[in-house]
């Protein structure tokens, strides 16, 4: 570029400086407007995903299969609130940040706190020089500074993909930033690069540096940081994954039924139920592997211990006469009849401290205990109709009837015995009278 489009380009770059000074504002207040409304319906969203989560963490296993079949919308997957914990929470927080800091940098502009002053003509051209001597096929035209830059080279999983090079174009008229790729290395959904659609860039994390850059008169920083950006890839974001380039036809490689992510074969674990494929990292993030035997089984086919929560595979859950779930941890066999039962329908003998099923112990409804059939025998009270264990057993002294020892409390005043309230009625002490 001659020393005439030189100067013409540092001539436009002062122009928009200056109107962009004027403004006092790098972005217009009704974009930063859109984006407070956008997050505060995001964060709404995300509230009512939370109280749904707190509502979930209460209910058990198989209270929510049940729920699944009558299409409860509150009971959604775990797959959904995976999503909610690892990609909706974080991203809302990301814009919150980068929101945060467009508002901080809007309110430094408007105060001043920057106070950038607009460079000088003489020293916008030693900038435009440094960027013509610093990359090949820089040009101005129509208003329009342009550059080539190297080989832009990313690496994915151990793989690195050459997407060739590309020319940044900046409209000194505008601001605009268009990428165009030179050698159309596409991928096989149609992108030249991961973060460049329509020939807009998605900034990410560089918008602060590339925004401050240009706006302060720092010509060469800007396009370094843009070249920057363009050989940076960030796998959470692409528009295309990596992958769509370096192995379109994805050999050797299997789509994770979890994730969604192409993973080479050696990676890949199959789940025995139902024969679904899963990565490693999603293996190991779920940990789906049962607690009792420790083979894997996915989402869909793996159950909760209702009482630790522990994962349990078809083959060692372990259904309690109540209905429960339970792993072997939380189960015993009863003394008796040998029937599985969990830690809740456990009843332990006050007398033996073995433990029984319901059916095969007994709670006296006298003192609240519980006895096996062979350590105590009930009997039901004759006057208010308990049953109760030997040592809540007694009787009346006069007809012998067997009673609890709460109906058992009507005692002759002159000679002590206990009685029934018939015979305590009927009752003609033979001591009364006497002193």
């Amino acid at each position: 570029m001659d020393a005439k489009l030189v100067r013409r380009a540092a001539f436009f770059y002062l122009r928009w400086l200056k109107k962009q000074h004027s403004k006092k504002c790098l972005r217009p207040m009704s974009e930063i407007l859109y984006c407070l409304s956008s997050i505060n319906k995001r964060t709404k969203l995300i509230t009512k995903w939370v109280n749904n989560c707190i509502k979930r963490s209460y209910i058990t296993n198989h209270q929510r299969t049940e729920l699944r079949q009558c299409n409860n919308d509150l009971i959604l997957s775990t797959k959904t609130y995976r999503t909610v914990a690892t990609r909706m929470i974080p991203n809302l927080t990301n814009d919150i940040i980068k929101l945060l800091n467009e508002v901080t940098r809007n309110y430094d502009y408007v105060t001043e706190r920057f106070n950038h002053e607009i460079p000088s003509f003489e020293s916008l051209i030693q900038e435009v020089n440094v960027v013509n001597n610093s990359w090949d096929g820089v040009d101005f035209k129509d208003g329009k500074l342009s550059i080539v830059t190297r080989n832009i080279l990313l690496e994915h999983k151990g793989n690195w993909v050459d997407l060739g090079k590309f020319r940044i174009c900046l409209n000194l008229n505008s601001g605009k930033l268009i990428i165009n790729s030179l050698n159309k290395i596409e991928s096989s959904g149609g992108f030249y690069h991961p973060h460049v659609k329509g020939g807009e860039l998605c900034f990410g994390d560089g918008d602060f540096q590339a925004v401050e850059a240009l706006s302060s008169g720092k010509l060469e920083d800007y396009f370094v940081t843009i070249e920057t950006i363009l050989n940076t890839y960030n796998h959470d974001s692409p528009h295309e994954s990596l992958t769509e380039w370096y192995n379109p036809d994805h050999d050797e490689e299997f789509e994770c039924d979890e994730c969604g992510e192409w993973t080479p074969l050696d990676n890949r674990i199959d789940c025995p139920v139902c024969g679904g494929l899963w990565c490693n990292s999603c293996c190991y993030y779920d940990d789906g592997t049962c607690t009792d035997c420790g083979y894997f089984r996915c989402l869909s086919c793996q159950y909760l211990c209702d009482q630790c929560e522990s994962i349990l595979c078809e083959n060692c859950r372990i259904i309690c006469t109540c209905g429960h779930r339970t792993c072997g941890n939380c189960t015993t066999e009863c003394e008796r009849c040998s029937e599985n039962i969990c830690d809740e329908c456990r009843k332990l003998c006050t007398n033996c401290d073995d433990g029984f099923c319901p059916d095969c112990a007994e709670k006296c409804e006298c003192c609240g205990e519980y006895f096996c059939k062979l350590c105590s025998i009930f009997e039901a009270c004759e006057e208010c109709g308990k049953e109760i264990c030997d040592g809540c057993q007694s009787s009346c002294n006069e007809c012998q009837k067997p009673l609890c020892n709460d109906c058992a409390k009507n005692e002759c005043e002159h000679c002590g015995i206990c009685m029934c309230e018939f015979c305590e009625d009927e009752h003609n002490c033979i001591l009364e009278g006497v002193s």
